[in-house]
């Protein structure tokens, strides 16, 4: 049997986070959109950018995608700019770009306004909101922008609203550098400002680039960008048995997304019994019952590595069930009641549940029981209709055609291999048949003609369906009564 998506008890989980993005250089980086928004100047030590115009909205973005990662930077806004506008960042980026064009808006976007601000009728609120993009728009025109960026709500589809968090106190302030942290895996996003929470939010999210954002406002600088991988495997709170297959997989079954996921670069999997994988899910099954330490350890195509570690338990099977290979019953009697003993559930070869089971002709029926841990064992019982041999002769009979117990009928059950004769007092052969059908009318064998009234002496042999030999005898009495 193989449980997929792994059957086993969860005792503990942890991962080992790496800095291992810790010397990304942002020179790497391109502005996308309008080049006309955005003026973005890298340190020379690549470690920070510093944009500069107060323009339609740009994003400075990495070549890089990212999914299942914790990425960290900081940025600020000098007091010399005067504007109180927004600054952020873009995640699961796909668009605009080269490709694209500069028009095609397809991002996860996290903006942060100073302060309330109401421009052209359209108003933006101080304070957070966590937004995904998906439009077709001119970046280089305000009044285009103003509905989809400026403001902050749903706009059909062009803007759909993860979060928002609006304040009189929740503006940035100048000149303060502001710590950001953000967990972008296939089902969830969590952003962070100054280790405070300010987004958690489920869902399917697409990988892509991530990169900086800035819309009227000038002067801001993002520098120390950094990320870890934050990988885990999937174990459902369900035990897995010897003998089935354990499914241990990193890759959501649940998000599209996830099933197209090419980050990964090396899959290592340490199973902690000796045995080990590099395939994408993990599949092994366990030979002896006990606790493992499964481990995975992941590197993504930057050689970026992270390391996440789950203990399991493998139970037993049950003992064998002990039933009879093969039960004789005859159904002349009724049906035959079979039972499994007693164990935790049941489930029988007519999908029906429960110890007992009323079976009504032979046949090969099957039993899977389990136990309490949810591992089963299965039997099969072979049910053999088998019924006694019998026959049963009238003592007298009156053959004479008057329709009314004409013949010497005798009545039989289950017999095979019939032979049958009656001889009269003197030891003579008057009758003799192995057809079972076949009754005696009162005539000689020999002559056919009508036997005398009197007493005859009958013997059969016959078998059962186990080809056991019987022999009966008896008399019956031949009257007329003419």
């Amino acid at each position: 049997m193989i449980k997929f998506s792994l059957l086993i008890s969860l005792f503990c989980s942890y991962s080992i986070f790496s800095q291992c993005g810790g010397n990304i250089s942002l020179s790497t980086w391109i502005q996308e959109g309008p080049a006309a928004s955005g003026n973005w100047s890298v340190n020379a030590g690549g470690t920070s950018v510093t944009q500069s115009i107060n323009g339609q909205p740009t994003m400075f973005v990495s070549p890089d995608d990212y999914i299942n990662v914790r990425i960290k930077g900081k940025f600020r806004v000098d007091v010399g700019s005067g504007d109180n506008d927004f600054m952020g960042f873009v995640f699961g980026y796909k668009s605009p770009n080269v490709i694209s064009g500069p028009n095609e808006c397809d991002f996860y976007l996290f903006d942060w306004k100073q302060e309330f601000q109401v421009v052209s009728g359209v108003t933006a609120d101080e304070g957070f909101s966590l937004s995904k993009i998906d439009t077709n728009i001119n970046l280089s025109n305000a009044a285009a922008n103003y509905p989809v960026f400026w403001d902050q709500e749903d706009v059909g589809i062009n803007r759909t609203n993860l979060g928002k968090y609006i304040n009189t106190t929740l503006g940035w302030n100048y000149s303060q550098t502001y710590d950001f942290e953000l967990t972008f895996t296939y089902s969830k996003i969590i952003i962070k400002i100054d280790n405070d929470t300010i987004f958690d939010v489920n869902g399917c999210f697409q990988p892509g680039r991530f990169g900086f954002y800035n819309y009227s406002q000038p002067d801001v600088t993002y520098s120390d960008f950094s990320y870890e991988l934050i990988y885990d495997f999937y174990v459902p709170p369900t035990i897995t048995c010897i003998g089935d297959t354990s499914v241990f997989n990193a890759v959501s079954d649940t998000c599209f997304y996830a099933l197209q996921d090419t980050s990964i670069a090396l899959w290592n999997w340490d199973f902690g019994d000796g045995n080990s994988s590099t395939d994408t899910v993990g599949i092994h099954p366990y030979s002896a019952p006990g606790l493992y330490t499964v481990t995975l350890v992941v590197e993504d195509v930057n050689g970026c590595r992270d390391t996440t570690t789950q203990t399991v338990d493998i139970k037993p099977k049950p003992s064998d069930l002990d039933l009879a290979d093969t039960l004789e019953h005859c159904f002349d009697n009724g049906g035959l009641v079979l039972d499994a003993g007693i164990w935790n559930s049941y489930l029988w070869y007519d999908n029906t549940v429960g110890q007992y089971n009323t079976v009504f002709q032979e046949g090969d029926y099957r039993i899977t029981v389990f136990d309490q841990f949810g591992c089963d064992v299965s039997d099969e019982i072979a049910v053999v209709e088998f019924c006694p041999a019998e026959l049963l002769v009238p003592n007298v009979f009156s053959p004479n055609n008057d329709f009314q117990n004409d013949s010497l009928t005798y009545f039989e059950k289950h017999i095979f291999g019939f032979d049958f004769t009656i001889y009269n007092r003197w030891g003579e052969l008057v009758y003799q048949t192995d057809d079972i059908n076949m009754f005696w009318d009162g005539k000689n064998i020999n002559n056919d003609k009508e036997v005398s009234d009197g007493t005859y002496y009958w013997f059969a042999k016959y078998k059962d369906k186990k080809q056991q030999e019987f022999e009966q005898k008896g008399n019956v009495t031949v009257f007329r009564n003419k």
